[in-house]
């Protein structure tokens, strides 16, 4: 991967191509092993800081491809390993787990890889993982589509992009509805209150994934190449997050 960059100065361009190269295989690393965004966006700062400090790129580049390889290998051992204790698994308990104990514990190493959003430490975990995922969407991935979608459809591109913004503002604030849900929880209000917001939350969301993911799903059979190649990675994370979060029937209205 990018060994030609490895031994030579590097013309902007080059460095541009380079930089390009490196976070497509961050994204495959995420999706492919299921990991959490972290590590693409500490390579997003180092590159920030190099540039800033004037450091030679290609050196600073070659030693970030010994990362990114590093952590490759990491997570295809750790992807082997996993795949032996399915093959060979531990000898059962004296106590069998419950059926629901082993759906919920499906259900929840499903979501673990994604990053939290931290609204509130008795926050349900698929509100607390989803929105995470989201904020990751708002800050990593859907900028840089946003200028492809608009040629698809600005005014749809506008939609989605406004939505986001709402659920998801700058600043690491929190969203009015994530506000709501905090303060039923620092209360405490009653359950039945508490779970009524959760389900709004997690509807809010679903809603979101799949508006947004037929816009790009429009994208991924454009004739722009470059737009359909955006656009069928895109899908690749918004289908990854719509089946770990149990979220593919939670649709909204046709009419919509």
């Amino acid at each position: 991967m990018l060994d030609w960059l490895l031994g030579k100065g590097l013309k902007a361009q080059e460095i541009e191509k380079a930089v390009e190269k490196i976070l497509q295989e961050y994204d495959h690393y995420i999706v492919h092993y299921q990991k959490p965004p972290r590590a693409k966006q500490e390579f997003e700062n180092r590159y920030r800081l190099a540039r800033l400090k004037m450091m030679d790129m290609a050196f600073f580049l070659s030693e970030e491809i010994k990362i990114l390889k590093a952590l490759m290998a990491k997570a295809e051992e750790e992807k082997r390993e996993q795949l032996l204790a399915e093959m060979n698994p531990r000898p059962k308990s004296d106590k069998p787990k419950s059926y629901a104990d082993r759906v919920i514990e499906k259900l929840q190493k499903a979501i673990e890889p994604y990053p939290s959003r931290g609204i509130h430490p008795q926050a349900n975990l698929d509100v607390d993982k989803l929105y995470g995922a989201l904020e990751w969407l708002a800050t990593s991935i859907w900028p840089q589509m946003v200028p492809h979608l608009r040629t698809i459809d600005s005014q749809k591109t506008r939609e989605r992009d406004l939505e986001l913004s709402q659920l998801i503002p700058a600043s690491g604030r929190l969203g009015r509805e994530e506000e709501v849900y905090k303060s039923l929880l620092t209360e405490p209000a009653p359950l039945n209150r508490i779970a009524q917001q959760q389900k709004e939350l997690i509807l809010r969301a679903s809603f979101w994934l799949h508006r947004t993911r037929v816009l790009i799903q429009t994208g991924s059979a454009s004739n722009d190449t470059r737009i359909k190649e955006v656009c069928e990675k895109a899908l690749a994370f918004w289908d990854r997050i719509i089946v770990d979060f149990r979220l593919r029937d939670l649709k909204p209205p046709k009419e919509d």
